[in-house]
């Protein structure tokens, strides 16, 4: 992960986010305290971050993707048709 200051960063501000955004990477912002450090990344990249720790951590959400992972790989797998359902 790239890292940079934060008096680097708050002088580059813009430049930088676009940098986040263009890349798809993260920044490592780092302070004088390292628990004071931050990382700065994308709406998007958050929730779909976010939206991974629930699903690992959610038990039944972990148990249900580990069969379907040993289904595949015992070659169990169905093939249906995609049904378009018209909206109102």
């Amino acid at each position: 992960m790239k890292s940079v200051s934060l008096t680097a960063f708050r002088d580059s501000m813009g430049s930088y986010i676009k940098q986040v955004h263009a890349a798809g990477r993260p920044i490592l912002v780092t302070c004088g305290d390292p628990r004071s450090n931050i990382v700065v990344m994308s709406a998007h990249d958050y929730e779909n971050l976010m939206e991974n720790l629930y699903v690992l951590s959610n038990e039944y959400l972990s148990r249900k993707i580990d069969r379907g992972l040993a289904q595949t790989r015992e070659g169990k797998l169905q093939i249906h048709e995609l049904v378009e359902v018209e909206s109102d």
